[in-house]
């Protein structure tokens, strides 16, 4: 098909074509939207924990707002205590080693107004999520323009666009960020999105070439790069690969006009080199070095033993080729999941990931693999690649090849990493998507060409049977990953003890419903150091329910009376900052207190001394001061743990304490109170363990 431009001395379009590639366009459009959009639903869902606030307060998530309005100044660093134990000392100033690009974004509201600080990460990590689904769509249809041009569009293309979409938004690792809205998976998220609209500027700035298209490439791969280094550093390898190819055909070429040849090797070089500056730029400014991360400076290096034994034997470093035998191993295992009889009867594997030549691992957190949990793009992929080097030729194929290069070496840091956790897996999502929608589309041509030309019985069928196959691992993908994402969130990473509560009391109604069984329940007077996984105990006559974690911890669901003081409680507006009022006490030589603190205004925080004379604290939350709130104190003897709720708001989560035999006492104080008043206590019931206990 001729296209217009002036560039390549091509004559102008046909309006008959012009027509047909405008009606095309239109009906891939509406497709992709067909997909992209109950996935972006799924997406939000998650992203908001089920609840329709899309303004929430997560943990940590205020390090891209503190570094938006540090920029405002014209400096890096940011205050101690956003960064916590992330945080990067350089000089006696701390610094964070995310990427910028998120906190760019925040500027234009941070810069009118500071009710939002802290409450942007859903929108950001939403705005990814779209990116990244509109990227996917963009691939699919270069694609098809260099796979079938003039096909016209089916009903079945339509099908298939909208199920790929809806696949890869909800059944690829693009899903498993939305389990958590916190900085490490909106920088992730971001990664991974611009990376693949970046590879489809890339790969367009190749067949059209024209500065406005240098231009975008560059942007988009430094956006890339400076959201997430990793898998962000795709777009950027790919330009500078498209930089040596232009080099190689230039000193082929016998075109005397050297500025018409050179031309192109200094655009793509100029493009690639712009991200990698900047990027080393941001670092140097930071860290003094240009490409690494003094990690020996983070806070969590200097009392993680974990970690410290990590860079012990790394040499003072995380990033080693030796981790690379266990990585690749876990990212791509096919066991790297397992089958359960609990709702929604899929999770990670209980076992940790193998570790091959005894390197000693930073974190070997829950994990599947590539393999196991995105089948069907994993084998599309690979189909891609087989169609890719057959027509190795053609421009297009040469582009979409190097764009997998790219994609595959910026993976590399991901393997070399001593930390194997499954939000990793999706710095692999570009390197199955760019390869893999040359193989939907070459597919499509195939069952077209198969539907025009009479064939044996046998022949016929066999698009049929691949049809039938790649349909059941998109819905197995489709399940696993909303399975893992959905039993993270609510469970393994759950904010709260309610929110596991609940996710367990789902698990046993459909257990009873559908009669698997459900989980295994223990009735004990005192709970093990390690409990059995997968089980239930309960403590006396439901004292406590406690779930057990595989990797051998209880996990609390719910507590009785003794242990659990529940109450109604106006703040004082106008308390004294510093003024403290102890809340809920537990009798004993020596006892347990916690106390309310004022802040100023309506800031409060809490702590607890524990019986050994320890005290924890949090930073000071936000409260409604002008009506009632319900406090919840939780201080469990059974898992040595104290926790306060405000209006289901984590106040305080103290781990470890040493907690007296006893029952835990409401104090109510005089009528004027100098913190909280009109206190008055709310019943304490037990109904997920009554309804286990009787089961």
């Amino acid at each position: 098909m001729q296209t217009s431009t002036a560039v390549h001395g091509q004559v102008d379009a046909d309006p008959n074509e012009r027509a047909g590639e405008q009606s095309r366009s239109r009906a891939f459009t509406i497709a992709a939207l067909a997909g992209a959009l109950p996935a972006f639903v799924v997406d939000a869902w998650f992203v908001n924990l089920g609840r329709a606030n899309f303004l929430q307060r997560p943990v940590f998530a205020n390090v891209y707002d503190a570094q938006a309005r540090t920029l405002f100044h014209g400096h890096w660093n940011v205050p101690p205590a956003v960064m916590g134990f992330e945080g990067f000392v350089i000089h006696g100033r701390t610094y964070s080693y995310y990427g910028p690009f998120p906190a760019l974004l925040r500027m234009p509201i941070l810069a009118v107004t500071s009710r939002f600080d802290g409450r942007l990460t859903q929108l950001s990590m939403l705005a990814a999520f779209a990116v990244a689904l509109f990227g996917i769509a963009r691939l699919l249809w270069r694609a098809r323009s260099f796979v079938r041009p003039d096909a016209p569009f089916t009903r079945l293309e339509g099908v298939v666009t909208a199920v790929f979409l809806f696949v890869c938004g909800v059944g690829s690792a693009v899903l498993f960020p939305a389990s958590r809205a916190i900085i490490y998976h909106e920088a992730e998220v971001w990664g991974t999105a611009l990376a693949l609209v970046g590879f489809d500027a890339v790969i367009g700035a190749f067949r059209r070439p024209s500065p406005a298209r240098y231009a975008l490439a560059s942007f988009l791969a430094a956006c890339a790069l400076l959201s997430r280094p990793s898998v962000g550093l795709g777009p950027a390898v790919a330009l500078g690969i498209f930089s040596l190819i232009a080099a190689w055909r230039a000193v082929r070429r016998t075109d005397p006009e050297t500025t018409r040849r050179w031309s192109p090797v200094l655009a793509f070089g100029a493009a690639a080199a712009m991200p990698v500056l900047l990027y080393a730029y941001v670092n140097h400014t930071k860290f003094g070095t240009w490409f690494s991360l003094p990690l020996d400076k983070q806070l969590y290096s200097t009392f993680n033993p974990s970690r410290k034994a990590a860079l012990a034997a790394n040499g003072g470093s995380l990033f080693s080729v030796k981790y690379i035998p266990s990585t690749v191993w876990q990212y791509l295992r096919p066991d790297a999941l397992r089958f359960w009889r609990v709702a929604p009867f899929v999770d990670f594997p209980v076992r940790h990931a193998s570790v091959f030549l005894g390197e000693r691992f930073d974190t070997l957190d829950r994990s599947s693999s590539v393999v196991a949990s995105m089948p069907a793009l994993a084998l599309l992929a690979i189909a891609g690649v087989v169609v890719l080097v057959r027509r190795l030729r053609t421009d297009t194929a040469l582009a979409f090849v190097v764009c997998t290069v790219a994609a595959a070496i910026a993976v590399f840091p991901t393997l070399a990493l001593g930390f194997i956790a499954n939000r990793y897996l999706i710095d692999f999502v570009p390197l199955l998507i760019v390869p893999a929608v040359v193989a939907i589309q070459s597919g499509l041509a195939v069952w077209n060409g198969s539907a025009r030309r009479s064939q044996p019985a046998r022949r016929a069928r066999a698009p049929i049977v691949i049809g039938g196959v790649a349909v059941a691992l998109a819905a197995f993908q489709l399940w696993t990953n909303a399975g893992i994402t959905l039993t993270y969130q609510r469970m393994w990473a759950a904010p709260d003890a309610q929110v596991l509560r609940g996710f367990a009391g789902w698990q046993e109604a459909v257990a009873s419903t559908v009669g698997t069984g459900g989980y295994r329940v223990l009735r004990l007077t005192s709970l093990p150091a390690k409990p059995p996984p997968d089980t239930l105990a309960i403590v006396g006559r439901c004292d406590g329910l406690y779930f057990g974690d595989p990797h051998y911890v209880w996990a609390q669901l719910e507590v009785g009376p003794s242990t659990h003081v529940r109450t109604r409680v106006r703040f004082v507006a106008d308390a004294r900052p510093g003024t403290r009022q102890s809340l809920v006490v537990m009798p004993g030589s020596p006892g347990l207190n916690v106390s309310v603190v004022a802040e100023g205004s309506d800031r409060f925080r809490f702590e607890v001394v524990d019986a050994a004379g320890h005290a924890s604290t949090r930073s000071a939350i936000t409260v409604p001061v002008d009506r009632t709130a319900t406090v919840d104190v939780v201080i469990d003897p059974a898992i040595r743990a104290t926790r306060v709720a405000v209006d289901g708001r984590t106040a305080l989560d103290a781990q470890g304490t040493a907690i007296p035999a006893g029952t835990a006492q409401l104090v109510v104080p005089a009528a004027v109170s100098a913190v909280v008043r009109d206190v008055s206590p709310l019943p304490v019931t037990t109904p997920l363990c009554d309804r286990v206990r009787r089961g």
